[in-house]
């Protein structure tokens, strides 16, 4: 019965999660990385769906808390960066990068918006090519190593594309993102390791649930 109630706490804690970092992996890009802190109240989000199912377990193990914020850290850091690769890759080719491919393309009669997709289609090649395996993996690759390319779309038109946040800048800030949203988890779920009423909300004149 505990165990099915606390993987049903964490399931929710995962459907939480997975949209919270679609967001996030779009405000992550907030100049002078004050995107970045908005992943720990992401992660205070995720964790209070989980947190007020499983408070009437407490005490909760160490072990289990800590495989519960392991879980859906790993779980928000894969699909956040998923996400960023897929958001970076459909907009590759966003204006006012390839401007003369646009005009050609218009000229013909054609929709301006086939150059954005032979960007993204470029643009995912190159990751297949020179960082293997490509996809998600080849983007982290690509960039904490270069964070630049040159791409070419249809009828030879090029543009150089350079990600605002590169090699070093990306690690760090990718790493304290998601150390952040781990934090965040912890923060929330921590209080399940008391055998005493906790709470995870701060109310005015209220210092513990009623449980």
């Amino acid at each position: 019965m505990l165990n099915g109630r606390w993987n049903a706490a964490l399931g929710v804690g995962v459907l939480v999660i997975v949209p919270l970092v679609w967001l996030l992996a779009r405000v992550i890009w907030i100049p002078a990385y004050f995107g970045v802190f908005f992943f720990i109240i992401g992660g205070m989000l995720a964790g209070a769906g989980p947190f007020r199912m499983a408070r009437s377990m407490r005490p909760v193990s160490r072990g289990r808390v800590w495989f519960g914020v392991a879980l859906l850290s790993i779980v928000g850091t894969a699909f956040g960066l998923y996400f960023e690769y897929r958001y970076r890759a459909d907009e590759i080719g966003s204006p006012p990068r390839f401007a003369e491919g646009r005009m050609d393309a218009v000229r013909r009669g054609d929709s301006a918006r086939v150059v954005g997709l032979d960007a993204t289609a470029a643009f995912e090649t190159m990751l297949g090519e020179r960082y293997r395996p490509g996809g998600v993996i080849g983007y982290c690759r690509w960039a904490a190593r270069s964070g630049t390319a040159n791409l070419t779309v249809a009828r030879g038109f090029s543009d150089e594309v350079t990600l605002g946040q590169r090699k070093t800048a990306w690690i760090v800030r990718t790493v304290a993102a998601y150390g952040l949203l781990a934090a965040g988890l912890w923060y929330q779920l921590e209080g399940l390791r008391r055998s005493g009423p906790v709470s995870n909300i701060l109310a005015p004149g209220e210092e513990a649930e009623d449980a």
